[in-house]
């Protein structure tokens, strides 16, 4: 499921509408970056979308990262190892 897609991905709907264009609601490097934002007709679940390499790069140097706290399952699926299996040492 994905907004870009065309599924909502709260409700599942495919009501999506979308508008690019310049939005006030965050600023980047001192200006509101180009966006790209997108609205779930059916819950108004809304995502938004920043379109300019440049802007993304200014956000990874400026930006405090969100740490990632809950493990996918295919992460636990790779990293479990049968219990006769011998612990490997460093």
């Amino acid at each position: 499921m994905s907004m870009r897609n065309g599924t909502c991905t709260e409700c599942g709907s495919d009501e999506i509408y979308m508008r690019s264009g310049w939005f006030h609601n965050i600023v980047v490097a001192f200006l509101p970056p180009r966006t790209r934002v997108y609205v779930c007709g059916t819950c108004g679940y809304l995502a938004e979308f920043i379109k300019e390499d440049s802007n993304l790069e200014h956000v990874r140097k400026n930006w405090g990262r969100v740490e990632n706290t809950m493990k996918r399952k295919r992460d636990e699926q790779r990293t479990s190892m049968p219990e006769d299996t011998p612990t490997p040492t460093l």
